[in-house]
């Protein structure tokens, strides 16, 4: 399976942007969900995140915080950052159970959803994860020890997150 680079997402919506006149909130929405989608279906097909897709979400969060605020708002992403690094590193570091792309997608949402909203994300992705894998456990079509993509429920709680707040 060959991964294109998101470059085909941004042109359109710079296009889209500069033809349709579309305000910055919009256009920044439009460009996540682009993003995470991608990853939402890589992750679902391949089980693996690509390095570039996360670069490519920080980009677009720099971006976004920047247009969103007069200044850049260090001290929410920076709370957001430990929060992740709390969460996420531990898990990652001792146990088996979550792949680094995850950890790279959780850090590149954080600047897209500061602290307090990254951690309703993550919440909200934990959840769905969990209610999808007890429904299938006892539908009899997972067993314990089978692999579950976490990118597509990070995608998920990360957009409903910010389409609430932010809308």
């Amino acid at each position: 399976m060959k991964i294109q680079l998101p470059f085909t997402e941004i042109i359109c919506l710079t296009g889209y942007c500069f033809l349709l006149n579309i305000s910055e909130k919009y256009a920044g929405f439009i460009y996540i969900l682009l993003l995470l989608a991608k990853v939402a279906y890589i992750d679902y097909k391949s089980y693996l995140i690509p390095n570039k897709l996360p670069v490519f979400i920080a980009f677009g969060g720099c971006i976004h915080q920047l247009m969103q605020n007069e200044y850049f708002a260090f001290w929410n992403v920076f709370f957001a950052l430990i929060f992740i690094s709390m969460v996420f590193l531990p898990i990652y570091f001792f146990t088996d159970t979550i792949g680094g792309g995850d950890v790279k997608l959780s850090y590149a949402l954080c600047l897209w959803l500061p602290y307090p909203l990254i951690a309703q994300a993550i919440f909200f992705a934990v959840f769905s994860a969990s209610l999808l894998c007890i429904y299938r456990i006892l539908q009899k079509e997972y067993t314990l020890n089978d692999i579950l993509p976490f990118g597509p429920f990070i995608s998920l709680g990360a957009l409903i997150i910010f389409s609430i707040f932010y809308f």
